[in-house]
């Protein structure tokens, strides 16, 4: 039986001919690449000494960090009120292994500004595929934006509002 690759990655190899083996591996490559490559979150492997083996087409855009950049995750990429709480994440991470999600921390973006952004990691160092820290971030910049709105209302009317008519008290 021959089953085509589907969105739920079916795959089953009975009764393929090893040339219809390498299509639908062939396939299967190239519907995780599309995938990926057109992902909206952003998407990188970073080596456990924090070089970048892998940055989707929207992590290179947004950050400008490209695909085997041989230098270390650079720390001004990240806040410095953040950067602590990251690094220790990622040591973590990297000397347990497993899966983490990094706290919430900004990073600074290709136009120079801060984003907010939540990441999911996963240490796939020993997957001979992968070798290295799969990172999704995804920007979270207007959350935080509304979070800080609600919080400010919320101090307001603990206070209260009150306003000084000078014509009034005059």
């Amino acid at each position: 039986m021959r089953t085509r690759i589907m969105p739920d990655t079916t795959y089953r190899d009975e009764g393929l001919t090893p040339e219809s083996r390498s299509e639908e591996g062939q396939l299967r490559d190239a519907f995780f690449h599309a995938v990926i490559e057109n992902a909206a979150d952003m998407i990188s492997v970073i080596s456990p000494e924090g070089r970048f083996i892998y940055s989707s087409p929207n992590s290179r855009r947004t950050f400008g960090v490209e695909s085997g950049t041989t230098d270390q995750l650079p720390e001004t990429i990240f806040h410095p009120d953040d950067y602590p709480l990251v690094r220790e994440a990622f040591i973590e991470l990297t000397e347990e292994g497993g899966r983490k999600q990094l706290p919430d921390h900004r990073m600074r973006v290709a136009n120079g500004d801060w984003m907010w952004v939540q990441t999911h990691a996963v240490n796939l160092v020993d997957d001979p595929h992968v070798g290295g820290i799969v990172m999704v971030s995804r920007d979270v910049t207007a959350q935080k934006r509304r979070e800080e709105e609600i919080r400010r209302a919320e101090i307001a009317v603990k206070f209260g509002h009150w306003r000084w008519d000078k014509d009034a008290h005059g």
